[in-house]
Order: structure tokens, then sequence, then C-alpha cells
């Protein structure tokens, strides 16, 4: 199997993954939260079982979103004056579609964690001052 096989197909699953946790991530928001998010409105318990889903989701977006970019860089390093491997991205592209445009729903649904986690948390620090939380998500 040559590398750029190993390379497209890396590709392919990293978008069906970071697909898949958008849609979880957008199917769980809708569920228990269809009038939109206040963490006003929930219980203690609520609070915390949102946040870690939130953490949850976020590191693992943030996973695939940078093996999509290593991924990708490793391809283009292999393509560099490779007339062959050029073909093969067109290819691909063509057929699979820009796979780097995943990256932008990737980095909303990033962003979106995020403010939900520290919504969150603001929440639960504002009932409990004591709380020892983490205010915001670090990479």
């Amino acid at each position: 199997m040559s590398q750029s096989h190993r390379i497209r197909r890396r590709i392919r699953c990293l978008v069906i993954y970071i697909r898949i946790v958008g849609d979880f991530h957008r199917q769980i928001l809708h569920q228990q939260h269809p009038m939109g998010y206040n963490p006003r409105n929930m219980e203690m318990e609520q609070l915390r079982k949102t946040m870690k889903k939130n953490w949850k989701i976020y590191h693992r977006l943030m996973k695939y979103h940078n093996l999509l970019i290593i991924q990708n860089d490793a391809w283009a390093a292999l393509i560099e004056g490779n007339p062959d491997e050029e073909e093969k991205h067109k290819r691909y592209v063509e057929s699979n579609g820009n796979y780097m445009e995943v990256l932008g729903d990737c980095l909303r649904t990033i962003r979106h964690c995020r403010r939900i986690y520290e919504a969150t948390v603001r929440e639960i620090i504002r009932r409990c001052p004591d709380s020892m939380l983490p205010l915001c998500l670090d990479h």
C-alpha cells in the first residue's frame, strides 16, 4: 500500500469522524434544548452532564481537526514536484469533494462547544463559588 493511499484513507476516515461528531453534537443540543441553551433553567446534575459532554466533544473535534491538518500537510509534501500525486489528489477531490471544507464546520462546532462549556461552568461557579473548575477550554 502506497503512502498516498494511506493518507487518502486516513483523510476519508477523519472527515467521516468529524461529520459524525458534529452531527452528534447538533442532535444532543436539539434534543436537550429545543428552545435554545439556557444554563440558568437547568438543575445542577444537568449542568454537570452538559459540561462533560461538551468537554468530550470539544477535545475529540480538536484531535480530529489537528490530525486532518497533519494528513493534508503530509499529502502536500508528497505532491510537491510529483505529477502522479498531483493527479491522484485532483481525482480524490473531484470524487469526494474538498475535504478541507469540513474544517469550517468543525471549527464552528468547536467554538459552539466552547461557548456552551464556558456558560455552563460560569453557572456552576455562580451557584457553587468554591467549585474548582477551569473556566475556559484550552487546547
